[in-house]
């Protein structure tokens, strides 16, 4: 089976799944592996396995066709004359359905950059404040530093340690706590049907 399709239900290779053709009562398969898939669920059977577990032998009601090189053209036109003859119901062009998919993946770069510009808007709003605030309650510290011989330099650094030592600790628990966001995002973002990598 694959890899979506096994996180969804909760079981490995080695685990028992089961599973209902149309028309058919359940049966239960046994899954040897987990496959690498990234869009719709596969579940793949030899048809030894498929007349054991099924007692009858598969009907195949599909044929994949591979173009050498083609134009969309010349896809579309192979389609249509497909189509055209009796007992095909359906053509997928999987050059189509690739365009489809990666149109609905580039919808994600957007919301990644407001997820950018957010966080580092967010960012500077709050070194703002917090250094604002730090100089404004210590103006007369700062003073009293002034005139017992610091230099600027001093001074400077007086004020920022506190937001140099926050900025260190916010990178450092960032970097955790982001990647852990982001695969929580990339999870929550998922279809039943779509895995991310």
């Amino acid at each position: 089976i694959d890899e979506k399709l096994a996180k969804l239900y909760g079981v490995q290779a080695g685990d028992d799944l089961t599973i209902k053709l149309a028309g058919q009562t359940t049966r239960r398969i046994h899954i040897s592996a987990v496959a690498e898939n990234y869009v719709n669920h596969f579940i793949y059977m030899s048809p030894t396995y498929y007349r054991r577990v099924f007692k009858q032998a598969p009907v195949y009601n599909t044929n994949y066709v591979r173009f050498k090189q083609a134009t969309k053209k010349q896809e579309n036109a192979y389609a249509d004359r497909l189509l055209k003859q009796a007992g095909i119901q359906n053509v997928t062009l999987m050059s189509t359905e690739k365009a489809t998919n990666f149109k609905m993946l580039d919808s994600m770069n957007l919301v990644v950059l407001i997820f950018v510009i957010s966080a580092g808007a967010l960012a500077l709003v709050v070194l703002y404040n917090l250094t604002n605030i730090n100089v404004s309650e210590r103006i007369r510290e700062l003073s009293t530093i002034k005139v017992l011989g610091f230099y600027d330099g001093e001074v400077t650094m007086y004020i920022f340690r506190e937001n140099l030592i926050l900025t260190v600790l916010g990178i450092i628990a960032g970097c955790f706590l982001g990647n852990w966001l982001h695969a929580y995002i990339l999870q929550t973002a998922e279809t039943n049907a779509l895995m991310f990598s």
